[in-house]
């Protein structure tokens, strides 16, 4: 008998998609699964649509709550969770019918505690890769997780399956948006080995009503938490090269935001006082270090004047130059 997988499916206004995606679930090769749903006290008729699923079907659970959030959702869902395994997907994305199949069978030939599958964009024409290939990751993996030299280890939380024990002491920050990148490396540091696939099976759809794709708003800021726990790992762990990348990624983001506030919210907007302190303050802190070259050194000398002049640098491009380098420096 296979061990049991939790579908775990949180839910907030997604009528036009939730029947595709439970449906996709329902149409697994894998029998052995139950899927857990959270209504985050929809308006529309998404929890209409997932009672009706959880009278019909045994294994199919739904659990209703106040409007919370989605992080305080997840927390309910792995609270309530029986399976040894947990796989959590989006209301408003679908899976291939053999994704658990294929990601159980690789967990268990790779002896990993979480395995991912690629996502296939459903907005756009594209083939599911055959030809596919594996990476598996043993050692560093936190570190080179926040440095992103993790190959196809992606951040977000879909499109995983983990062990149950992966969130051991893990808990999504109720209240707040970028629940991913505020837990993942959390997970991460549980793990002794995380393999992931090439092949796209789970199927990521546009919603143009997600968190993500909404208006500029006060939430945006909470990647900065995020982050800022990220970095607080780092340090405990004495991961002092990824610690410095943490601090480049996150001076990054405070960029971006500050621009954003500028463009989106106007040039009086209080959170641009604590912004450009934080940018300050990072960029002292990376000035001292001997990873990055002129360029980039001139260009945070920049930002400490005018955090709207110069170019916004891609992080993977100037972490995977550290990263490359860093044995010399040292």
């Amino acid at each position: 008998m296979y061990p049991l997988i939790s579908v775990l499916i949180p839910v907030y206004e997604v009528e036009e998609y939730l029947d595709r995606c439970v449906q996709s679930v329902l149409a697994q090769t894998y029998e052995n699964f139950e899927i857990v749903m959270v209504d985050d006290g929809s308006k529309d008729r998404s929890a209409e649509i997932a009672s009706r699923y959880a009278e019909e079907h045994e294994n199919i659970h739904l659990i209703r709550s106040e409007h919370a959030g989605v992080s305080h959702a997840r927390n309910v869902l792995l609270e309530n969770a029986k399976g040894e395994y947990v796989f959590f997907l989006d209301s408003d994305d679908n899976m291939n019918p053999r994704t658990l199949e294929v990601l159980y069978n690789l967990l268990k030939e790779k002896n990993a505690d979480i395995v991912q599958c690629e996502m296939k964009k459903m907005w756009k024409t594209q083939v599911l890769n055959t030809s596919s290939y594996i990476e598996v990751y043993k050692n560093d993996i936190v570190e080179r997780f926040c440095c992103w030299q993790s190959g196809l280890l992606r951040c977000m939380l879909s499109a995983k399956l983990y062990k149950k024990t992966m969130f051991c002491n893990v808990h999504f920050p109720e209240g707040k948006t970028h629940e991913d990148e505020a837990t993942m490396h959390r997970i991460l540091e549980n793990a002794h080995c995380v393999a992931c696939t090439s092949k796209a099976f789970y199927q990521y759809y546009y919603n143009p009503n997600s968190i993500t794709k909404r208006k500029f708003s006060d939430d945006r800021y909470d990647i900065l938490d995020a982050m800022e726990d990220r970095l607080l790992l780092c340090l405990e762990r004495n991961l002092d090269f990824a610690a410095d990348m943490t601090r480049l990624h996150m001076l990054l983001l405070v960029i971006e935001l500050y621009r954003r506030t500028v463009n989106e919210v106007g040039t009086g907007a209080e959170a641009l006082i604590w912004l450009n302190k934080r940018s300050c303050t990072l960029i002292d802190g990376l000035l001292t270090t001997n990873y990055f070259n002129s360029k980039i050194c001139t260009l945070f000398t920049v930002w400490k004047a005018n955090p709207m002049q110069g170019e916004l640098p891609n992080f993977k491009v100037i972490s995977t130059d550290c990263w490359n380098k860093r044995g010399d420096i040292s």
